[in-house]
């Protein structure tokens, strides 16, 4: 009876440690998503940056959004600054 109650704590543990491992991997894959669609600082607003490869200047610059449209702009890449 001993043995049996200490297999089914075993594996109760076991469960408990699975859904934890589940619960931080969706965490890091949300972080993850958040930062390639374009974070957020503290004031608010979205950070953006150029993704295309061709414009190498810009290509990979972290840019805030002006303060007309905090959280809907884009980077116009071959000026290399946000707009809305």
């Amino acid at each position: 009876l001993k043995s049996r109650n200490m297999a089914l704590s075993w594996k109760s543990i076991g469960v408990c440690v699975l859904i934890l491992l589940i619960i931080v991997q969706m965490a890091a894959a949300d972080d993850k998503s958040k930062s390639e669609s374009g974070g957020s600082d503290k004031s608010g607003c979205k950070k953006v940056s150029c993704r295309h490869k061709e414009f190498k200047e810009c290509h990979g610059q972290v840019h805030s959004c002006p303060a007309a449209c905090p959280r809907t702009c884009k980077v116009d890449c071959g000026q290399c600054k946000p707009v809305c």
